[in-house]
C-alpha cells in the first residue's frame, strides 16, 4: 500500500500525528461526555468549559475555535447510544456519522478522525475495522456526503498507526474494494467473500480475549506491540487493554476493568516499574480464579508477593514475544481441557 490512500469511492489513509494538527473540512468525534480517556473526551471538556452546549440531539457542530486545524468539530451523539462496549457499536457510530453529515453538511470532501474505543478496552485492530466495515455500509447505502474525497485516521501513536495501516491494507484490498462494495447485497456475508481470510475470522466469529495488565507509557510500546499484541492474535484471541495512563482508577473504569476480566481467558501482566493498577488488576483475576501470565525484565526486582509465582523473565522484546507465546499454548490448552 505504502502512503498511498485506498479507495472506497472515497480515499480513506491512516497517518501518524495530532488529530487536532490536520486540516480538513471535519474534525469527527464521538459523544462520550466524560466517559472516555481520548481525544473526543478531552475536546469534548475544553468546548464545556468555553460554554459550549450539548442537549440530547443526534449530532453537535461546532467553529473549530482555535482548538483543532479542521474547520468544524462534528460530535455524533446522543450519550447513551454512542457507546463503545462492543465492537458493532464502532460500526454502528460510523454509519451514523456519515449519514448524518450527508444531511447537515453534504459539502464535505475531507473528514479527519481517530480510532474509537481504544481507550475503553476493544481490541485496537478490532476496532478499526468497525469503523471500516462501517464506512463500507455507509458506501454502499449511498448515505455518505456527496462530495466527500478523503477520510483520514490520524493516531499518535507511531506503533498503533503502523498496525492500522496493515489492518486498512488487509481488509480494503485496493483492487477489489470498489467492486465488493458494489456488488454486495444486503447479506453481510456476500461482502465477507472480498475480505481477507483473517477478515473473515474476524467478522464471522466471536472470539475470546485476553485482558492485558500493562503500564501505559510509551516506554512499553515496543513490548505491547512487538511481543504482547502479536503473541495474543496469534492464539486467535482479542487482545485487551483499558488505558489507565498512570492515574488512580475510578468508579467507571473499575468496573469496566472487572467486566473484561470477568470474561477473560486469562491475563497477561507485564510487572515492569511495579505500577500499582497493574498489581490490583493481577490481585482481581487471583481473586475470580482467571489463570495470569506474570511477564518482567530480568533488570527489574521481582516484588515478593509474586516471587513464587511462575514468570516469564525476558531480557529482548523478540525473546518475550517467543516465549509468551509458548506460555499462552499452554496455559489456554490446560485451560479448555479444565
Amino acid at each position: 500500500m505504502g502512503d498511498q490512500p485506498i479507495n472506497v469511492g472515497f480515499a480513506i489513509d491512516v497517518i501518524d500525528g495530532d488529530a487536532l494538527e490536520v486540516q480538513g473540512n471535519i474534525l469527527l468525534l464521538n459523544d462520550w461526555r466524560g466517559r472516555s480517556n481520548g481525544l473526543d473526551d478531552r475536546i469534548y471538556h475544553k468546548l464545556k468549559a468555553d460554554g459550549a452546549t450539548f442537549d440530547e440531539s443526534d449530532y453537535h457542530i461546532f467553529d473549530n475555535q482555535g482548538l483543532a486545524a479542521a474547520d468544524q468539530i462534528f460530535f455524533v451523539g446522543p450519550p447513551g447510544s454512542r457507546r463503545a462496549n462492543h465492537p458493532e457499536d464502532l460500526r454502528q457510530f460510523t454509519r451514523d456519522a456519515l449519514a448524518i453529515l450527508k444531511d447537515v453538511v453534504p459539502e464535505t470532501e475531507h473528514i479527519v478522525t481517530n480510532v474509537k474505543g481504544v481507550y475503553r478496552g476493544l481490541d485496537e485492530r478490532q476496532a478499526f475495522v468497525q469503523m471500516l466495515l462501517g464506512i463500507n455500509d455507509a458506501y454502499e447505502s449511498g448515505e455518505y456526503p456527496p462530495a466527500l474525497r478523503l477520510i483520514t485516521f490520524v493516531e499518535k501513536s507511531y506503533p498503533r498507526a503502523e498496525l492500522f495501516k496493515h489492518a486498512l491494507n488487509d481488509y480494503l484490498p485496493e483492487t477489489t474494494v470498489i467492486e465488493a462494495v458494489s456488488q454486495a447485497k444486503d447479506d453481510i456475508g456476500n461482502l465477507i467473500g472480498q475480505f481477507s481470510d483473517e477478515a473473515q475470522r474476524t467478522l464471522t466469529e466471536d472470539r475470546p480475549h485476553i485482558f492485558v495488565a500493562m503500564p501505559f507509557s510509551e516506554a512499553y510500546d515496543d513490548q505491547y506491540y512487538l511481543a504482547v499484541y502479536p503473541a495474543v492474535h496469534e492464539s486467535d484471541h482479542f487482545c485487551i487493554r483499558l488505558d489507565q495512563a498512570g492515574s488512580a482508577f475510578t468508579g467507571s473504569i473499575l468496573s469496566e476493568i472487572k467486566e473484561q476480566i470477568d470474561g477473560a481467558e486469562l491475563v497477561i501482566a507485564l510487572l515492569d516499574s511495579a505500577n500499582p493498577n497493574v498489581y490490583l488488576e493481577v490481585g482481581y483475576a487471583w481473586g475470580k480464579g482467571i489463570p495470569t501470565v506474570l511477564c518482567i525484565h530480568e533488570a527489574e526486582d521481582v516484588p515478593f508477593d509474586v516471587r513464587g509465582e511462575r514468570l516469564i523473565v525476558y531480557k529482548h522484546i523478540y525473546k518475550l514475544k517467543q516465549d509468551l507465546s509458548q506460555e499462552l499454548q499452554m496455559v489456554l490448552k490446560r485451560r479448555k481441557h479444565q
